[in-house]
């Protein structure tokens, strides 16, 4: 396929109705949201100037230790990434040994602490530690095959991360976007609801609407999760193919999953409205079992 093929193609599936409808969700998403929260802090000016008072104040503060926090973040922030990179190392050439140790040290945890029981006189405390001690014992050395496997591949996890930084940069992002979707849903959620059962006096259409806006919600965190799920697993593939020669970058990964973005999309949308009915269904029933109690 040339080049001019492929960007016709990848063209042609951005401008697809899944896309166009997944950016109208997110508009959808962020509009509500937003004007929600600036509705509520308009409506209490109080609130906002305690607020923006509270951050004067730390932002005061922020200005007069400037050099004693800056070198704080940076030791933390130094800290932390050496940290995450002596632990992939470490998990990237011991890893399976390390799984293997730590499944073994809970039955033996369990054993001494009957053992420590029993010294004391505790007895049936002694009984039930070393029961339980006995029977993880024997599941862990049953299982140490399928358990030194689960080593290897988490062994193998590490590796690729290590050598490919790109992944946990990509999981960073989809959290950020998730968190921050997280506030404008519930925000927005809220809102209309209230809205729009004071407008139309009925907690029915409040419920309805709500239930739609928050399936928006949960359409498009869906939808971010399995695309940037997707990165991640194209990254590894390219890096697992190819392990001693870098041809895994995050440009390919993402043009890779671009390719499939409408199958994602509509995945999205499935396991979103599969999610919020059952959330809306569960909270209904305990509605009801509290209704029933009082």
């Amino acid at each position: 396929m040339s080049s001019q093929e492929y960007s016709s193609n990848m063209k042609k599936e951005l401008s697809s109705w899944p896309v166009i409808s997944l950016i109208f969700a997110m508009i959808i998403l962020y509009g509500v949201g937003l004007y929600a929260i600036v509705s509520v802090l308009l409506q209490n000016p109080l609130a906002v100037a305690i607020v923006l008072q509270f951050l004067g104040a730390m932002w005061a503060t922020i200005v007069s230790y400037s050099k004693l926090i800056a070198a704080l973040i940076l030791s933390l922030i130094l800290i932390t990434i050496g940290l995450m990179i002596f632990i992939l190392k470490l998990i990237a050439k011991i890893g399976k040994e390390v799984t293997t140790v730590l499944f073994y040290l809970g039955p033996v945890v369990l054993l001494f602490i009957g053992a420590l029981s029993f010294l004391i006189g505790v007895f049936i405390l002694a009984i039930v530690f070393v029961a339980l001690g006995a029977l993880f014992l024997f599941l862990v050395f049953r299982w140490r095959d399928r358990i030194r496997l689960a080593g290897g591949l988490i062994e193998l996890s590490a590796k690729a991360v290590s050598d490919e930084p790109e992944i946990i940069g990509v999981s960073m992002i989809f959290s950020i976007f998730a968190f921050m979707s997280a506030i404008v849903g519930i925000a927005g959620t809220i809102w209309i609801y209230y809205v729009s059962s004071s407008y139309f006096d009925s907690e029915t259409i409040g419920g309805i609407l709500a239930f739609l806006y928050d399936l928006v919600y949960a359409w498009v965190i869906y939808a971010a999760m399995y695309f940037s799920n997707g990165i991640i697993v194209a990254i590894v593939d390219d890096w697992y193919r190819s392990p001693s020669k870098d041809q895994a970058w995050l440009a390919k990964g993402t043009k890779r999953v671009l390719k499939s973005v409408n199958p994602i999309i509509k995945l999205g949308f499935v396991m979103a409205l599969l999610d919020t009915v059952a959330r809306y269904a569960r909270n209904i029933r305990m509605e009801q079992a509290k209704k029933n109690l009082c």
